[in-house]
């Protein structure tokens, strides 16, 4: 496979050191237009246009982006990338299309050998469905950490990936995602974990819903006894209950035991 090696010449990170998404982002787009990034650059701002809303995060919003993104950036020059895109946080599909097309440019770069990601979030509109469709298509860590918060869907279809976010996040977290790990020190909102199989969930913050339905194999721990008691409650009417049969919750004790969630029907 051929791919559009962007790594000769000074990084986007160095040309960006000292730009952040709050000063003179116009200025960070001006370093990137005046180089060899601006055919990076122009790509997304197409890439902004595709009506995503009408597909969700389904197979065709995952073909799409593959095959648009392809270029091969390093795990830093990804993040610096991503401090740009702030300009753009008016446009109308900024939240979803810029996740994809990080997705695009993580799993490329994964797949050109690059194993940890770090993003950071901060200071630009909570995305929606980071880490979408990542998928670890060789026996090497993947591995995801993002800083701030994120809007929902956070590793929703991904596979055999270790997301580390240190912020907050909203619904459908891990949604269909397989063999993936999610490590999640702020708060969970609503439907996390939907139609998961093998992955494991240490929640740390507050979680507002679990939904396990269609799960299968997954783990979840969850570390705030009044989540833990609203689940447990939940969990009691069918056909929740039923999901316990092919799911583990476990409730983390401050000394690390782990006390799991039996319901009698």
């Amino acid at each position: 496979m051929t791919h559009n090696h962007l790594k000769k010449g000074p990084s986007l990170e160095t040309m960006l050191e000292g730009h952040t998404a709050h000063v003179d982002s116009s200025r960070a787009v001006e370093v990137v237009g005046g180089n060899k990034f601006k055919v990076l650059f122009d790509q997304y701002q197409e890439f902004l246009e595709i009506d995503f809303n009408s597909t969700g995060f389904n197979y065709q919003a995952r073909y799409i982006t593959f095959a648009q993104v392809k270029t091969v950036l390093s795990p830093k020059e990804i993040n610096a990338f991503l401090k740009t895109t702030i300009i753009n946080e008016d446009h109308s599909y900024y939240c979803r299309n810029t996740s994809l097309f990080l997705s695009g440019l993580i799993q490329a770069s994964f797949n050109d050998g690059n194993e940890f990601f770090d993003l950071n979030v901060q200071g630009l509109k909570p995305l929606e469905g980071v880490g979408a469709f990542l998928c670890r298509t060789r026996e090497h860590p993947y591995s995801v950490r993002v800083k701030g918060n994120v809007a929902g869907y956070f590793g929703i279809n991904s596979g055999g990936v270790k997301f580390y976010l240190d912020g907050d996040t909203d619904k459908f977290c891990g949604s269909l995602a397989c063999n993936s790990k999610f490590y999640i020190s702020g708060n969970v909102s609503r439907v996390a974990g939907f139609g998961s199989s093998d992955c494991l969930f240490d929640l740390r913050g507050k979680v507002d819903g679990l939904h396990l339905t269609n799960a299968k194999g997954s783990t979840v721990l969850i570390s705030d006894p009044e989540s833990f008691k609203r689940i447990s409650e939940y969990h009691t009417k069918t056909p929740h209950v039923e999901a316990l049969e092919y799911n583990g919750v476990y409730f983390v004790h401050p000394d690390n035991t782990k006390e799991l969630l039996v319901v009698e029907k």
